[in-house]
C-alpha cells in the first residue's frame, strides 16, 4: 500500500503541473497571453490562477518530506505501520490543494491548514515510530 500512496503523491504533482501546461497552452494559444508574458506566481491572470500557482508550488514543496517519510518506512521495513496511515496522507494533500484552488475564504483556509496539519502529522509520528526502532 505504501509503494502506492507514494506513487499517487507524485502523480497528483504531475497532474496539476500537467492541468496547469493545458492553462497555460490554451491562452497561448487563442492569443489571450504572449508565450512570454506569463508571471511566475500568476499574478497577471488573475486571482484564481494565483491560487493555483500557490497549491502547485505547495504540492511540490511538500512532496520530498511526504515522499521521504514513506520511502524511510519501506526502507525500515515498517510497512505494516505506514500502511496504516499512507493513505491519509494521500487523501489529506489532494484535499488541501483543492481547497487551496476553490477558496480563500477564512474557513477555506482553516479546512487547508488542518488538512496540511494532518499531513505533517502523520509523517510526524511515522518518524518518530521509526526513530524508536533505529536508535
Amino acid at each position: 500500500m505504501t509503494q502506492q500512496i507514494i506513487i499517487g503523491l507524485i502523480a497528483w504533482s504531475i497532474f496539476l503541473i500537467a492541468a496547469l501546461l493545458v492553462l497555460r497552452s490554451m491562452l497561448v494559444l487563442t492569443g489571450r497571453v504572449k508565450i512570454n508574458e506569463f508571471e511566475p506566481d500568476g499574478s497577471n491572470l488573475g486571482e484564481a490562477n494565483q491560487r493555483y500557482m500557490r497549491a502547485v508550488y505547495n504540492s511540490l514543496e511538500n512532496l520530498p518530506i511526504l515522499v521521504g517519510t514513506l520511502l524511510t518506512a519501506i526502507v525500515m521495513g515498517m510497512t505494516i505501520l505506514s500502511d496504516q496511515v499512507a493513505s491519509f496522507i494521500l487523501l489529506a494533500r489532494m484535499a488541501q490543494t483543492i481547497t487551496h484552488i476553490i477558496s480563500a475564504s477564512p474557513i477555506a483556509v482553516a479546512a487547508r491548514f488542518t488538512f496540511y496539519v494532518i499531513q505533517l502529522g502523520l509523517c510526524a509520528y511515522l518518524l518518530i515510530k521509526m526513530a524508536a526502532v533505529a536508535l
